[in-house]
């Protein structure tokens, strides 16, 4: 488990998270980051995230994604 690193503008990128039987791809515009999470698509497809906080606490998250399906 290690912990994913936070950009310079205090984001966590979903391909720099653990992967489970996903893959990173670039072949559409509009992600940040070095790519974007592709083929979440079966049962058990995952990513997880590990983040340091400096205290325990409730925090708020935001999450942007987008379906390449179009459904």
């Amino acid at each position: 488990m290690s912990t994913a690193q936070k950009t310079a503008a205090g984001l966590y990128e979903a391909e720099e998270a653990e992967l489970y039987e996903v893959g990173v791809n670039t072949d559409h515009t509009g992600y940040t980051g070095s790519g974007f999470v592709d083929s979440i698509d079966a049962a058990g497809d995952s990513l997880t995230f590990y983040v340091e906080a400096e205290k325990a606490d409730a925090y708020s998250m935001h999450l942007r994604y987008a379906n390449g399906t179009g459904v």
